[in-house]
């Protein structure tokens, strides 16, 4: 077995989606792919030498092994988008619900998770921790966590609550900014810039307008605000069923299949390797000096070696059979419980 092979069946081991599964058997197919790209670039690479050597005497030019990086190239960046989504699909996402008290947060999390997760009252403060559960979207698996509603409070254990509220904001991937569907946007406004102070402007924001059925005659335009937050979409829900939640969950899945938009296809598991690799194929492309494109050539022919790995040792295989044994021991003990 390659590298990729142990990889893959690491994550098929660990998988807990069938979107996961398929995906592990697709990298188990990696490093067949990345012997074909480094076949490939050994071709320029001799094209290349030829070059270097017998510049005067040979019909090749820069251009000929220009045309032969192209569609290498293509192909390596197409693998680190596929790369890239595995990441997500494998690791799951964190979301976070975040917003001011009695705005149905609580209500909104126990209509995704159907069932009661978390206590529902008019009284504003009830959620005093995070509350987490895990959900299936389009076959990634999301955590999501809903949290104290942020507000200034006298009360040690509720502002507990709010400081952890703002400590998940910094472990989210996407956060579910919530407000009331009758209030105004200065209040969508003062709480997106909350969540900017407390984190990265790449942090993706889905802003929920909730309790939709209370304002059933008001109409909903897109957010343009100027958060320099990457605000995602604006939905309007209604919290009492499964059904008033639909829009969060078409546009959750809309959210990770831009994410992960390919799972099909050999998938390189190494982000970093295929990324150096793109960056050397893109110098090669700008150069036309044949010693510095022979260069660019070798390093990305080297990562390519790199990732097609040697062969996998049977103490590693043992492990990853102990640790396959592991696993189906505690879902029979859960089973039995």
């Amino acid at each position: 077995m390659d590298l990729h092979e142990v990889h893959g069946l690491r994550n098929l081991i660990n998988a807990e989606t069938e979107r996961q599964r398929q995906l592990s058997l697709s990298q188990m197919r990696g490093g067949a792919e990345a012997r074909r790209t480094r076949d490939m670039l050994s071709e320029a690479m001799m094209r290349t030498f030829v070059l270097m050597d017998f510049g005067e005497h040979v019909s090749s030019s820069i251009d000929d092994v220009h045309e032969i990086l192209v569609p290498i190239l293509k192909e390596v960046i197409l693998l680190e988008r596929r790369a890239k989504g595995a990441e997500i699909v494998h690791r799951g996402l964190r979301a976070v619900i975040f917003g001011r008290p009695n705005t149905g947060k609580s209500s909104l999390m126990n209509a995704l998770a159907q069932r009661d997760v978390a206590i529902v009252s008019e009284q504003a403060g009830t959620t005093r921790d995070s509350i987490e559960i895990r959900l299936n979207i389009a076959g990634v698996p999301m955590s999501l966590t809903d949290t104290a509603g942020i507000r200034e409070t006298t009360d040690i254990l509720e502002r507990k609550g709010i400081d952890r509220a703002r400590q998940k904001i910094l472990e989210a991937d996407v956060v579910i900014a919530v407000v009331d569907a009758s209030s105004d946007e200065t209040e969508l406004k003062s709480l997106l810039a909350e969540i900017e102070e407390l984190t990265e402007s790449s942090l993706a924001v889905l802003i929920v307008r909730n309790k939709r059925d209370l304002v059933r005659d008001r109409s909903f335009e897109d957010v343009k605000s100027t958060s320099r937050l990457n605000v995602v979409e604006s939905i309007a829900t209604c919290a009492l069923s499964t059904e008033g939640v639909r829009p969060l969950m078409d546009s959750l899945e809309k959210f990770v299949g831009n994410l992960c938009p390919d799972d099909s296809g050999p998938c390189i598991t190494n982000t970093q390797l295929l990324s150096e690799a793109r960056e050397e194929l893109e110098c090669a492309l700008s150069v036309r000096d044949s010693a510095l494109l022979c260069d660019h050539i070798q390093r990305a022919l080297d990562i390519f070696g790199e990732m097609v790995g040697s062969t996998v040792n049977e103490q590693i295989l043992d492990k990853l059979f102990e640790q396959f044994l592991h696993r189906k021991m505690r879902h029979l003990i859960s089973f039995l419980i």
